[in-house]
């Protein structure tokens, strides 16, 4: 049997703000090629933060984040840009979505707006919201 790579892998992730408080300590995962993950936890655990790390929209304190073998420390923004554009998908929870339009014709905003061939546009759709059931 093959062995299977990570896409990202985090390592002693930790992110301290400048006040002081630590949202992320010591954090490790590991994710493979097609896997769906999701972060659950009360208010303040973190999850922002972390999300906000796995998009590379905020830098650890300590740590590294490393996507499809390179660490992300590496990365300019072109590249940062390309590889979530192309292989990953952030659902917001608040902003980012049109508050009268329904999940669906959200979803579908966001396909044309990365400008994905129309013809990919339902099988997509379909993959996407068996994943939300």
């Amino acid at each position: 049997m093959g062995q299977t790579t990570n896409i990202i892998e985090l390592k002693h992730i930790t992110k301290t703000y400048e006040d002081g408080y630590t949202a992320v300590s010591d954090f490790n995962l590991e994710v493979k090629q097609g896997e769906f993950i999701t972060f659950l936890g009360p208010s303040g655990c973190g999850k922002t933060t972390l999300l906000n790390l796995l998009g590379m929209l905020l830098s650890p304190t300590s740590g590294t984040l490393t996507v499809n073998g390179t660490p992300a420390e590496h990365w300019g923004d072109r590249e940062r840009c390309r590889f979530w554009h192309d292989h990953a998908a952030f659902v917001f929870q608040d902003y980012g979505i049109i508050p009268n339009e329904t999940v669906l014709s959200n979803i579908v905003l966001d396909t044309r707006a990365a400008k994905r061939a129309r013809r990919h546009i339902p099988r997509r759709l379909s993959a996407i919201l068996d994943c939300l059931h």
